[in-house]
């Protein structure tokens, strides 16, 4: 993550102009710096916004996600998806949603839902076209690998007791395509029924069923 400040006289003397103003000028300058770029928007949305606010912007991003690989009329054949393009706009998200660059906390319930959208939906491209070369899997690989890291993190246990029942669903669907990829989508799912193992054995409470089903 990028310094908050990274000419520490520069932001002495910015800090202290804005603890000068009248609470309408300190809101034209916020207003000001919404406007000027949508990852401020976004930024501002997670930290301020209700979780109404909170949900329509990880809808729009899921959105940009699905137009890679998908159009009114069916998969998109027009041109390749940007398997990177996407991976990008996971990492975007958790910027916008890092409300402490300190600790480094974001919306780690959003990046996993996103990440694991990012991967449905590229695994029914996949599914669909005959794509062979290792980069989408390599790409897709590497956003299951970050979603692993989240669910051995604080919320981890919650995240994966959360998202279990998709990401069973998922992973068979990695035995139809090349390069190995079942692999990483049971991979993921070995990661996501650890985690939610584990908090259950923790005396957390969880969805019921959830943790009833084998895995497939």
């Amino acid at each position: 993550m990028p310094k908050r400040t990274p000419e520490p006289g520069v932001w002495r003397t910015i800090a202290r102009e804005l603890k000068a103003l009248e609470p309408r000028a300190l809101i034209e300058v916020i207003a000001d710096l919404y406007e000027f770029s949508p990852e401020n928007r976004a930024h501002l949305a997670a930290r301020f916004c209700d979780e109404a606010g909170s949900s329509a912007l990880l809808d729009k991003y899921k959105a940009k996600i699905t137009s890679q690989f998908l159009t009114r009329h069916g998969p998109r054949v027009s041109r390749d998806p940007d398997f990177m393009l996407c991976r990008r706009l996971i990492r975007e998200y958790r910027k916008a949603t890092t409300w402490d660059e300190i600790s480094d906390e974001f919306d780690a319930h959003g990046a996993f839902d996103l990440g694991l959208h990012s991967i449905e939906t590229g695994v029914a491209f996949l599914r669909k076209v005959d794509w062979n070369e290792a980069r989408p899997y390599d790409c897709l690989a590497a956003v299951a690998k970050e979603m692993v890291e989240i669910c051995q993190g604080p919320d981890g246990g919650a995240i994966a007791r959360t998202f279990l029942p998709r990401i069973r669903a998922l992973a068979p669907a990695g035995d139809s395509l090349g390069y190995g990829f079942c692999d990483v989508t049971y991979g993921l799912l070995d990661a996501v029924e650890e985690a939610a193992g584990q908090s259950a054995k923790a005396g957390e409470q969880h969805p019921p069923g959830a943790l009833d089903h084998p895995a497939e």
